[in-house]
């Protein structure tokens, strides 16, 4: 690898991190990928920057275990992103999030680099600030034990979620050890019946209901209690749903999330 295309040393991944602090939740997943890494002691990740500068905060997040690539700037110009791209070594990764429309010629940039062809669904992020979070009043369900999940629940997580694939086993038993979840169990019996993960973007994902237990308003309430257990702990929460998903951005607008800005995944194509 080129010496100008410099891996950021973990004792330099605070510092960046807390960069993306600011104007918030503009950069909530910038930060929350960055925390993750850094609370899981995830080696399989690497930061980049370019020629050790870090003034201005242009830095490469590459995941190989989930096979993500994540960039961001404060500069205007995308050319030293471009420059540290350029020197990764097996960039063809399956997952490119981009957090602006300044940043979307990254994405152009990589799929030239790779020859791969690049999909991009449009999200649209949705946050809740702590304090609003901690006044959030759970409905009482007799019947119901909210707890978070257990790796009891990973074949069940993944036999519902629509997007399983090979290996996304491991993927959902790394979520659930490594990060918030909340699920809805029946008291009796002890079934799961609906449940929400969080993503290493902070954001809240794979929230399901199973198909007999619809209609009671278990996947609200599941949203409810994460959303508040996060807020018990000093933390906003953030959610993403495809823009052309009305029922998701119904939900979250009902608990009282505001929409915020797009966000473009792109997963690319055989």
């Amino acid at each position: 690898m080129s010496a100008q295309s410099f891996e950021i040393p973990r004792i330099q991944w605070v510092k960046i991190r807390d960069m993306y602090l600011t104007d918030w939740p503009k950069y909530s997943i910038t930060f929350s990928l960055i925390d993750h890494a850094l609370k899981n002691n995830q080696n399989d990740i690497k930061l980049y920057c370019y020629c050790e500068d870090l003034s201005d905060g242009s830095f490469v997040y590459v995941n190989r275990s989930y096979g993500i690539i994540h960039c961001n700037t404060f500069s205007e110009d995308l050319q030293k992103l471009k420059n540290i791209l350029n020197r990764i070594e097996d960039l063809g990764l399956q997952f490119i999030i981009i957090t602006s429309k300044s940043l979307l010629p990254i994405a152009e940039h990589v799929s030239a680099l790779t020859n791969l062809k690049y999909e991009q669904p449009t999200d649209i992020l949705f946050h809740m600030d702590k304090t609003k979070a901690l006044e959030i009043e759970i409905p009482k369900h007799k019947d119901v034990i909210l707890k978070p999940l257990t790796l009891e629940s990973v074949e069940v997580v993944n036999n519902y979620w629509p997007h399983s694939y090979p290996g996304s086993l491991e993927y959902i038993n790394n979520l659930i050890s490594t990060d918030f979840s909340m699920g809805a169990f029946d008291k009796i019996t002890g079934e799961l019946m609906a449940w929400i993960l969080r993503y290493p973007t902070g954001c809240f994902g794979m929230l399901q209901v199973k198909k007999e237990h619809l209609r009671k308003g278990l996947g609200k309430l599941v949203t409810l209690a994460i959303t508040k257990k996060l807020a018990e702990l000093g933390l906003d929460s953030t959610a993403t749903t495809i823009h052309d998903n009305l029922i998701s951005r119904k939900l979250f607008n009902s608990i009282g999330f505001t929409e915020q800005f797009e966000v473009f995944l792109f997963e690319w194509t055989i």
